[in-house]
């Protein structure tokens, strides 16, 4: 049984596994992330592209993503990718804090990759505050579209994700040609990222990307 409170629900969680669920006026969005053995995944935001570029996340970071989006109005894409950046954000964050207090965890991740002639590097730190820096090729520039989608709705997308993990996100997407290449590469960076922000570190347990020691 779902909660029906709007705003952000933990359903589950554990050091290696969480489930949440967030509910606003405009969409019902379901995710969960596990390190557990490995599954198919289940990603279903109706939006192709999307949910392309969240496969793209899951298997660089090789875990287990589930998210199931339902739009309770007209199909908005740029609020579609926000919130589902926010949910991904929400948990990596929410996994972090399980894992940071019982094994300790990294709390940060650098990649660089590519896709074909495009290239793009993801800088990642868990530390309380949400930030997004984003620069992006002139080839998105003079595109408006990668495949069914906005460039501006790529970029709600990670500004979305820095505000649910409070995180601060550098996103340098410095060659490309092609739209649907730089995203791709940019979202294995950033899965790359996720990654080793939750990998164990025991000489790190309680604490969080920076010295200050707390999220808060």
């Amino acid at each position: 049984m779902t909660n029906q409170k709007l705003g952000l629900n933990l359903i589950s969680a554990d050091v290696d596994h969480v489930s949440l669920e967030r509910r606003t006026t405009e969409l019902v969005i379901q995710g969960e992330l596990s390190l557990k053995n490995k599954v198919d995944s289940e990603i279903n935001t109706g939006v192709d592209f999307l949910d392309h570029m969240l496969e793209q996340v899951r298997f660089a970071g090789c875990f287990n993503l589930k998210i199931h989006l339902e739009s309770k109005k007209k199909k908005l894409l740029h609020t579609i990718c926000e919130d589902a950046g926010i949910m991904l954000g929400n948990l990596v964050l929410n996994l972090f804090k399980q894992r940071k207090d019982k094994v300790g965890v990294n709390g940060y991740g650098f990649s660089v990759r590519v896709m074909d002639e495009a290239r793009a590097k993801v800088c990642f730190s868990v530390e309380g505050r949400s930030n997004s820096f984003i620069e992006l090729p002139k080839c998105l520039e003079d595109t408006d579209h990668a495949e069914d989608v906005l460039n501006r709705d790529m970029i709600a997308f990670f500004e979305g994700f820095a505000q649910g993990s409070r995180a601060t996100v550098h996103l340098q997407i410095d060659r490309a040609s092609d739209p649907h290449h730089a995203w791709e590469a940019a979202c294995r960076a950033l899965g790359d990222c996720i990654r080793d922000a939750l990998k164990e570190n025991s000489w790190r347990i309680g604490q969080i990307g920076g010295i200050k020691g707390t999220l808060d």
